[in-house]
């Protein structure tokens, strides 16, 4: 058996020094300005956590169309539906696609502004964002394609 040099990183020499030789102290000597960056670094991702959940409180969005109007929390809960005076001339059927369309533009509406919200805390390219787009149907994953192309091509609305 060996013995290993002196400073070496390795566990069983007792004369390495357990944080120089560590690989995510960031270039940081000093143990002490290492732990002042490191929670400085966790006050503001905090801060960020916290912005990000009152953005999410405060998110709503509203669509409409001939038959009514929608409105939809960032969860995807409705938490106002009115009807126009025209949804009284309207059968069933045209009530429940105008249903079906709105509850699709407003989830799309609603997913998206979510996924902007949380990319803010971790980043665009986070496999949870993957996550949140999975968890919508197939329906709403379409609608937000064109939202996306729409606003790509200039047009806030999203009609195409």
């Amino acid at each position: 058996m060996t013995t290993p040099e002196a400073g070496a990183p390795d566990a069983l020499d007792p004369t390495a020094d357990p944080f120089q030789d560590h690989p995510g102290r960031g270039g940081v000597d000093d143990p002490t300005i290492w732990l002042a960056n490191f929670l400085a670094e966790a006050e503001q991702l905090a801060a960020q956590a916290q912005a990000a959940e009152a953005a999410m409180a405060d998110q709503s969005t509203t669509v409409e169309n001939r038959f009514m109007r929608m409105t939809m929390g960032a969860s995807g809960q409705i938490t106002k539906l009115v009807f126009s005076p025209s949804a009284n001339a309207a059968t069933a059927a045209q009530l429940t696609e105008a249903f079906q369309e709105l509850h699709v533009q407003a989830a799309s509406s609603a997913t998206r502004d979510t996924l902007k919200i949380m990319s803010t805390l971790v980043g665009p390219d986070d496999p949870s964002l993957g996550a949140i787009r999975d968890s919508v149907s197939d329906e709403v994953r379409e609608q937000m394609a064109l939202d996306d192309a729409a606003e790509a091509a200039g047009d806030p609305s999203g009609d195409q």
